[in-house]
């Protein structure tokens, strides 16, 4: 016979949301793995044991305490309404548990997330790349907020990266809807490449950018495992890729590709545990912990020496949340020039 205990405790691990059970006296019995990563930084697994009225203000502790008051008057009250976090598109409601005879013996607080799945309907296994599963619209949503301002920065940059050097030929890796594009121009270049993994994201690109015409190919390359797939381009233009893909892939992809000049944008972040900032959209990038590196400058340029690249610029811009953007520049075979720009 199966056990039920172990099916609940399996239903309550495997749960995305944050969940935190607490007795009737308010100590915190039990932490799902959603809610001992969300609250790290206020102890994680080192909660349990601990009230629940510790780690809120006192208004709240207030409600919490009215709330489970309510609970124990009537064993039909089992639910109410608590609050809406616009940033996070939820709303939080407190539920109560009860055994068989009725009587309270904890209550919890359930997270329901209103933003819509961005999984693919009956995807077995996950053996995708996350990317795969990212919406294009909550993608662009995230980075354009006013609190992350990264699709704003980072179309500035693709203007000077576009402009940079004296080449004809360009590959966007990473290319996702085609921000920056409206900088290409057609009497400049001959090509450009832009590659991704998502389908979804290069229909839209070759959709919004009719206007280059033959200049622009839009290909679907998985850059880990199809590097040798790559056409040859003089420019490569790698924007928050590098993060998502390691050092080793990526020298793979540049020996593939055999660029004059390489140039690239890295999030560098304060917290490197939360390395996605806060936005409603942020469930949207939940498996993106799956592939994610944190960058280094040096490391990214020891591993361009590697292969012969040098760098010629290191540009960093900050932003809005505490995180910089970095842009750093190589090309084959140059001698090394120290070229820092801070904005």
């Amino acid at each position: 016979m199966i056990d039920l205990n172990q099916v609940y405790e399996s239903v309550l691990e495997s749960d995305r949301a944050a969940i935190v059970i607490c007795d009737p006296r308010h100590v915190i019995i039990y932490m799902n793995p959603a809610a001992i990563s969300r609250y790290e930084k206020w102890g994680g697994r080192a909660l349990l044991g601990k009230s629940l009225l510790d780690c809120h203000n006192e208004k709240s502790r207030d409600m919490i305490i009215k709330v489970v008051d309510w609970f124990k008057t009537s064993k039909d009250n089992n639910l109410v309404y608590t609050s809406y976090n616009p940033k996070e598109n939820k709303d939080v409601y407190m539920i109560a548990l009860r055994n068989d005879s009725g009587e309270l013996i904890a209550y919890y607080e359930k997270h329901e997330y209103r933003n819509r799945e961005t999984m693919k309907m009956y995807d077995m296994g996950h053996k995708n790349n996350p990317w795969e599963d990212i919406n294009l619209e909550d993608y662009e949503a995230h980075m354009s907020l006013d609190s992350v301002q990264q699709l704003q920065m980072m179309n500035a940059l693709m203007k000077e990266q576009f402009e940079a050097y004296p080449v004809k030929t360009a590959m966007v890796l990473g290319i996702a809807g085609g921000n920056g594009l409206e900088h290409v121009r057609a009497d400049k270049y001959k090509m450009v490449y832009g590659i991704d993994i998502n389908e979804d994201y290069l229909q839209a690109v070759s959709e919004r950018y009719q206007s280059l015409g033959d200049v622009l190919k839009c290909l679907r390359i998985d850059l880990i495992n199809e590097a040798d797939k790559l056409p040859k381009a003089e420019l490569v233009i790698a924007n928050l890729l590098t993060e998502y893909i390691g050092y080793p892939a990526f020298q793979d992809v540049i020996k593939a590709v055999d660029p004059a000049y390489v140039s690239c944008v890295i999030q560098i972040n304060t917290d490197e545990e939360k390395w996605v900032s806060d936005s409603p959209y942020l469930h949207a990038f939940d498996r993106l912990d799956e592939i994610h590196t944190q960058m280094d400058e040096k490391e990214l340029e020891e591993s361009m020496k590697e292969i012969g690249y040098q760098r010629i610029l290191l540009h960093a811009c900050p932003l809005p949340n505490g995180k910089a953007l970095v842009r750093m520049d190589f090309k084959l075979g140059n001698k090394y020039v120290s070229n820092m720009r801070q904005d």
